[in-house]
């Protein structure tokens, strides 16, 4: 780590997770793509103290190989101080919301998040359903009727659990080789070329059964989600925190 920051093993994640990348990128990785974690210069009696599971995982061995992962959302949906969304009623808080972090989320400040902006949308909640007074009640309709009836919802035809299978492993793959540690503006451009064919696959395949909606419907959110985080990475133009573009 010394190479690539002053801070050497206490750089920031962006840093590391860049310079994870970089070795493994230029042929120096393992044979899995990945680079050793070396704990051997951390006492036993220190591993079992603070890091008693790692420690228990690892049965006595002092190295392990780790690479670069998605594992925390620093965008999200735009809050107000006291956790109100655009959306009258809904209150979001802890890494759906965005915004607190800035462009690089620090070590541990996740549980934090949650414990202070999870208690301001509680108490949010409960001063909004006291002036409420009561839940409003949804009028039956013959358009709810319809939007919930089976036959809106599976319609004639069918797609493959192969087909839809397919359809997100792609999508996967494209938001990994696109939106990783390293990002490059022909490689964005690419993936939301990728993501107009996949939505088009997608739409022209209607289910037939639950386990189908769920599948289509969750793959319908994860386009738009991908979406939303591709485009606003062709927007950003400089590189900023996590978002390291070339």
């Amino acid at each position: 780590m010394g190479k690539y920051s002053v801070d050497g093993c206490f750089a920031t994640r962006d840093v590391m997770a860049r310079a994870i990348y970089t070795e493994i990128l230029e042929g120096r990785g393992t044979a899995d793509a990945g680079v050793y974690l070396d704990l051997g210069h951390i006492p036993a009696d220190t591993l079992m103290e603070r890091y008693r599971t790692l420690y228990d995982y690892l049965g006595g061995r002092r190295t392990i190989q780790v690479a670069p992962a998605a594992h925390f959302m620093m965008g999200g949906v735009s809050i107000d101080e006291k956790c109100r969304t655009s959306v009258p009623g809904l209150l979001a808080a802890g890494e759906v919301a965005g915004g607190i972090h800035g462009a690089n989320r620090l070590a541990g400040n996740a549980l934090t998040e949650a414990a202070v902006f999870g208690s301001i949308a509680g108490r949010e909640a409960v001063r909004a359903s006291r002036e409420l007074g009561k839940i409003p009640v949804v009028q039956d309709t013959e358009e709810i009727r319809n939007i919930t009836s089976v036959k809106y919802l599976f319609k004639t035809g069918a797609v493959s659990a192969d087909e839809l299978g397919r359809i997100r492993t792609g999508l996967q793959k494209t938001v990994e080789e696109s939106m990783y540690v390293i990002r490059t503006l022909a490689g964005l451009e690419k993936a939301m070329a990728d993501l107009d064919v996949y939505a088009e696959q997608l739409a022209a395949h209607p289910v037939v059964n639950y386990p189908e909606f769920l599948e289509s419907s969750q793959l319908r959110l994860m386009l738009s989600t991908a979406r939303i985080i591709i485009r606003s990475g062709l927007s950003r133009k400089e590189s900023i925190g996590a978002h390291y573009c070339l």
